[in-house]
């Protein structure tokens, strides 16, 4: 790297860290710095809620078997990773802002330096991640060697950025290839199915039964997954994943070092891969499709070239009149990622059946294992969707001059700002909801009819995205009411601060959702004490459609609350 990149990444780390230090003087920002610190010393680092006399201050031992466990499972973590990275990362990720093109991309450097400074860049949030997972995981403790274990941390978060850089250009590559990069994604994924299908099939013959209901103890159950882990195909394709976590759990320098040596490789295959690439390092810079005009960085001539961008497929079709506040709700769908309808959900339909079949296929822990998580996710996705999915007034309120020189009223803009991220929400919730319903096994003491499934699927898929729409009001009730206190623009915030804004907003959120929750939660109680008796789990839609209409008319309330509090706002005073 050249000795102006260094300056240029020292001065910046300097700079950033001295504004978060000034800006705490704001008390938006010192509160949440406060809460933030708070929760990271209380939940990982103070132990005042557990006997000190139990908790040794050194190393805690442990089990070479439960040792081969925990690489197990981390290794499954960072295989989730790797597939979520390769079809779910959007290619409009950015890679330099709009300034370093214009200022770094004309100048005389190669693509090498550029790469070098951004991966440089990357390494503030690498090593916050890094501090903060190392404090997660009991400071240590649970390693034979704290530094080892820190190292290795660092080196999983470097491959992964690299990684997702690498995701990034492939993609970026077989966008600008067309129907020729569609199909090659096509084989790609073709492969994966093959793949899953290939492991559930083959788990009857490799594995031996779960432990019967009546021995399920902690042991046998360990020493089933040891075995299911050690043998057949989970062992080769969790092996890669697993070489690149045992580091960490290295009892002697040698040891480190010999075990460093495949995840050093990976490094530098994958930077190798990224310097040598012909991908389209400058559409991925600011994170767009392929096409238009960008910076080159090779040459450092300056020069510019074209190529013609692909038109991005609309969500569903604008007409040139209508309801107004659809054309935001368009809008904000676009900025979701190109969410189409008409293909999105047949597809995501077609997902949850072959998944549901895989899991059925895989023997009698799996379809609870997969259907269990279903659930809960399905419930967190619940409480923390608002959070999450910000394309509402959270990024549109920087151009509220704009918005206010709309003919529309107030809560026709609140209406189509928040029902874009209610969109995304309840199609992941109806994923889950069609996951979990299908999965889920039948228990000896309580029959899974399908039937029932049907009656319980459809009264928590009327439930569940009334309960995120309230979330999503609230979200925005309090960029109305708290601007100063709300981060603006599409963009997570990262940090100390961030962390503890998003604390208080989730237990702004929680407490909010419970006060909305109370009357529908009566009416389903009074509909399911007076008909149950009647038609048994029948009922289930049927009150769940009588307490979701009751959060709807909550809903609409709060629209045109809302729709107020935004002809009232004042941006010359709010917004400064």
């Amino acid at each position: 790297m050249s000795r102006a990149f260094l300056f240029l990444l020292i001065r910046s780390w300097k700079n950033r860290v001295l504004s978060r230090l000034r800006r705490l003087r704001n008390p938006r920002y010192l509160i949440s710095a406060l809460a933030g610190l708070a929760y990271l010393y209380f939940a990982f680092v103070h132990e005042p809620f557990i006997h000190r006399s139990e908790i040794p201050r050194e190393t805690l031992p442990v089990a070479p078997g439960a040792r081969f466990f925990v690489e197990t499972l981390f290794a499954c973590m960072l295989l989730a990773v790797v597939l979520f990275q390769w079809f779910f990362s959007s290619i409009r990720t950015q890679l330099f802002n709009e300034a370093e093109v214009q200022f770094l991309f004309p100048a005389p450097v190669s693509r090498g330096a550029l790469l070098n400074y951004r991966i440089g860049k990357a390494q503030v949030g690498i090593v916050f991640g890094t501090l903060v997972s190392f404090i997660v995981l009991g400071r240590g403790r649970f390693f034979p060697n704290a530094v080892f274990a820190l190292i290795t941390i660092w080196a999983v978060y470097s491959i992964l950025y690299l990684y997702r850089v690498a995701v990034l250009l492939v993609k970026q590559s077989l966008e600008r290839q067309g129907a020729k990069g569609r199909q090659r994604k096509a084989w790609v994924l073709a492969a994966v199915l093959i793949a899953a299908i290939f492991l559930s099939a083959s788990a009857r013959r490799f594995y031996p039964p779960p432990p019967a209901p009546g021995h399920l103890t902690p042991e046998n159950l360990f020493l089933w997954l040891k075995l299911v882990v050690e043998t057949g195909p989970v062992f080769y394709v969790l092996s890669p994943f697993r070489s690149l976590v045992q580091p960490a759990f290295a009892t002697g320098l040698s040891n480190f070092i010999q075990r460093f040596i495949p995840l050093a490789l990976v490094i530098a295959a994958i930077y190798a891969w990224i310097r040598r690439s012909n991908a389209g390092f400058e559409e991925a810079a600011l994170g767009q499709s392929p096409g238009g005009e960008v910076p080159a960085s090779d040459s450092g001539s300056g020069t510019r070239r074209v190529i013609i961008r692909k038109p991005r497929r609309p969500p569903f079709q604008l007409a040139p009149k209508g309801f107004a506040p659809i054309a935001i709700y368009w809008k904000n769908l676009s900025l979701a990622g190109g969410l189409s309808l008409q293909q999105t959900i047949p597809a995501l339909a077609a997902l949850s059946i072959f998944a549901i079949l895989i899991a059925r296929l895989s023997g009698e822990q799996a379809p609870m294992i997969i259907g269990s998580a279903c659930a809960s996710l399905a419930g967190i996705l619940t409480l923390m969707g608002p959070i999450i999915f910000r394309d509402d007034l959270r990024t549109d309120l920087k151009n509220i001059d704009l918005l206010k020189a709309y003919p529309v009223p107030g809560w026709g803009i609140v209406l189509g700002e928040v029902l874009g991220p209610a969109t995304v929400l309840s199609i992941l919730q109806w994923l889950l909801v069609l996951l979990a319903a299908g999965a889920l096994p039948s228990l000896e003491a309580h029959p899974w009819k399908a039937s029932h499934r049907i009656y319980v699927a459809l009264g928590a898929a009327m439930l569940l995205p009334c309960l995120s729409f309230i979330g999503i009001l609230v979200q925005n009730a309090a960029v109305l009411l708290l601007p100063g206190w709300i981060h603006l623009g599409r963009e997570h915030q990262r940090g100390v601060e961030a962390m503890g804004q998003r604390l208080i907003s989730g237990i702004a959120t929680l407490i909010s959702l419970v006060i909305a929750a109370i009357p529908s939660t009566v009416l389903f109680a009074l509909m399911w004490f007076v008909g149950y008796w009647l038609i048994g789990l029948a009922i289930v839609p049927i009150a769940a459609f009588v307490a979701a209409f009751g959060l709807l008319v909550e809903s609409v309330i709060g629209i045109l609350l809302l729709g107020r509090l935004f002809e009232k706002f004042d941006p010359s005073k709010e917004l400064g």
